[in-house]
């Protein structure tokens, strides 16, 4: 469960939202719904950190700063601690702080590589990286959830992009992790500029790479590409290769650890993912909204003008609060509930207007393929340690999540169907009539043989459609209640092959029958399995009426 508590109560005024700590510790959703009712617009006093600046945290006004980049601009930065301390060095030269014709020169630029069309090939290896991600911490147990599996998955993605090798990506983690908040007590300002400061000189080094010898990556791209008539200079390259990094990675490896502890905390919502109750995509939109990764997204007033009746100043730092915007009971039904089939669901997670995310599509299909790992792979995930909640004020998300994560069933062929009324067992399209066939029988196999699948705990056993092949599911399911095949189907004599075949899934059976009796495999409760036959368009096993 989350332990954070809500602050004590005082005067809004009187908590600095600058202050990674508070949000580190805290839960700030009271907060934030006190300041959408009472004071929608609120002005946050000076602090030692530096200026005063208006905190947005209603959804529409928050639209309406984000649409306007001509009056609230984000040229000076984006980011509070940089509006804090004077203003962004990128700011002009790198697409998250550009604003006008710059900005939208070079989002074209920037827009094909990160096109759906483009991405097809990196999606593909999305989803084959993240299964084999998931499916090696479900054979492991137990793992940190944040450091094991979601901090490698944008990360591979961004990196194939960028051209980043293999070999030193584990760098580039430690540094993006450290570049915008701290994983253990409130970011000190060298550790901050070092490890940004690290960021760029591996950029500009990887800059200097591809100008000498282009390859087919981002970088290169930027390299040979002309804006207006002219090259990008060396800058220029090097800053949006930071903010890809930076705007690719961390935000949605909090959104995967965020939505997976929210998950956990959700027994039913859980239950709706892994039964197949839960669609996909709207569940990664729930994810998305309920995580908020990105807490806000400053501007700067280059006018007077009034906001929801407050006077703002040319000057004036004008943050809009994402985080805020997206529980905003005035957009959102039952904001405070994780809804994994919300629709609609409109959240600002991606920002908006000319600065949304460049990304998203990519972020959504990561999102979706650990989503999609998690129902095929998991049947059962638990706390295994306090989560660690990142110091920073805008950044949200978990440094680590220890896991507890138990296998799950995984269905191998086709659909399977329990015939009451002659009762026979359907399994694909054969149908079989043996006298003594047991519904109770049929569900242990179905749902509980092939829990060891998906970790591969077996070395002497890899079950798995190549391993089964030609013998097929139904094989699975008769073998197992202890019908001699060949009589059953007519065949032919079993080739010796075959025969090791039967004899290997013989040894599976009896080895997920020990795991079951020892308690180290446990079948899922009876909803669950009624989910996962319909998800398969059967009905699930029912005892035959007498």
């Amino acid at each position: 469960m989350d332990t954070r508590r809500a602050p004590a109560p005082q005067p809004p005024d009187q908590l600095d939202l600058a202050d990674p700590l508070l949000h580190a510790h805290h839960d700030l959703g009271p907060l934030w719904r006190r300041l959408r009712t009472e004071a929608p617009v609120h002005w946050q006093p000076e602090t030692a950190r530096g200026p005063g600046f208006w905190v947005v945290s209603r959804y529409t006004d928050v639209v309406s700063v984000l649409n306007d980049s001509e009056t609230f601009t984000s040229e000076r930065g984006n980011v509070l601690d940089t509006l804090l301390a004077g203003g962004d060095s990128a700011a002009g030269k790198m697409l998250a702080v550009t604003d006008g014709r710059p900005h939208q020169a070079l989002r074209s630029a920037l827009l094909k590589p990160f096109s759906p069309r483009s991405l097809e090939v990196v999606v593909d290896s999305v989803r084959r990286g993240t299964h084999a991600l998931v499916e090696e911490a479900v054979e492991r147990g137990e793992v940190d959830f944040a450091a094991d599996v979601a901090a490698h998955i944008p990360l591979a993605a961004i990196c194939d992009l960028l051209g980043v090798p293999a070999s030193e990506r584990r760098h580039i983690i430690d540094l993006t992790s450290g570049a915008l908040s701290s994983a253990d007590g409130a970011p000190t300002e060298e550790a901050t500029w070092a490890s940004r400061n690290g960021l760029l000189l591996y950029f500009s080094e990887l800059a200097a790479q591809r100008r000498a010898k282009p390859y087919d990556d981002v970088v290169s791209l930027l390299v040979t590409r002309e804006i207006d008539g002219r090259p990008l200079t060396h800058e220029e390259i090097v800053f949006n290769c930071y903010s890809i990094i930076m705007g690719g990675h961390e935000t949605t490896r909090f959104a995967m650890v965020g939505g997976l502890h929210a998950l956990m905390e959700r027994e039913d919502q859980w239950r709706a993912l892994s039964g197949g109750r839960a669609a996909i995509a709207p569940a990664v939109e729930e994810v998305l909204r309920w995580t908020t990764p990105a807490l806000h997204s400053g501007r700067t007033a280059t006018r007077d003008v009034l906001l929801d009746d407050r006077f703002v100043e040319e000057g004036d730092i004008v943050v809009t609060w994402l985080a805020s915007a997206n529980r905003d009971e005035r957009v959102f039904d039952r904001p405070d509930d994780f809804d994994l089939s919300r629709t609609p669901n409109k959240h600002l997670s991606f920002a908006h207007g000319s600065h949304f995310c460049l990304g998203a599509f990519l972020a959504r299909a990561e999102l979706a393929a650990l989503l999609e790992s998690a129902r095929q792979l998991v049947a059962k995930a638990e706390p295994a340690g306090p989560p660690r909640y990142v110091y920073s004020n805008f950044l949200s998300g978990m440094s680590a999540l220890p896991v507890a994560l138990t296998p799950s069933c995984r269905v191998l062929a086709g659909p399977v169907a329990w015939e009451a009324s002659s009762a026979a067992l359907t399994v694909g399209n054969m149908t079989h009539t043996p006298a003594a066939v047991g519904a109770e029988a049929v569900s242990p196999v179905v749902c509980g043989m092939v829990r060891l699948v998906a970790p591969r705990k077996l070395d002497q056993v890899e079950l798995d459609h190549r391993l089964v092949g030609d013998l097929g599911f139904h094989s699975l399911v008769l073998a197992e209640l202890g019908y001699n095949l060949e009589d059953l189907y007519g065949l032919r004599t079993l080739t010796p092959e075959e025969t090791m075949k039967l004899e290997r899934v013989r040894d599976v059976i009896e080895f997920v029958s020990t795991e079951v009796a020892g308690g180290r495999a446990q079948l899922p409760p009876d909803d669950e399995v009624a989910a996962l036959f319909a998800r398969y368009g059967a009905d699930a096993p029912a005892a035959p009426t007498a």
